[in-house]
């Protein structure tokens, strides 16, 4: 089994996932059930990133729902950081690995 930081790891850290199919394969990888929610339409995701007001565009088959990879590494650290503290930062892929070192730590500190 791999570890939830490694799993996360191998994600983009602005990469947007086809949810259903993500919770598949973390469950597959870690053996725990993903904590993230069911995601968001095409047109919920696009809303978001064109919120962030840096360009930027997805797309997805109909009735596919969306999920960010930094929805899922929030998600994961509300379940998996245990005590670790991930402080906040400005910009995604520095929260986004922020969020993988606090469950890191958590995970070094379990098998201690």
């Amino acid at each position: 089994m791999q570890k939830i930081s490694e799993w996360l790891s191998e994600l983009g850290t602005h990469t947007i996932l086809d949810c259903a199919e993500a919770k598949k394969d973390f469950t597959k990888e870690t053996g725990e059930p993903a904590p993230w929610g069911d995601g968001y339409t095409q047109p919920e995701m696009q809303k978001q990133i064109d919120g962030r007001g840096k360009g930027g565009d997805c797309h997805a088959k109909p009735g596919v729902k969306l999920i960010g990879s930094l929805d899922v590494a929030r998600a994961c650290y509300d379940k998996f950081a245990g005590d670790e503290e991930a402080a906040s930062k400005m910009g995604m892929g520095f929260q986004f690995r922020e969020y993988v070192g606090a469950i890191s730590r958590n995970e070094d500190a379990q098998a201690a």
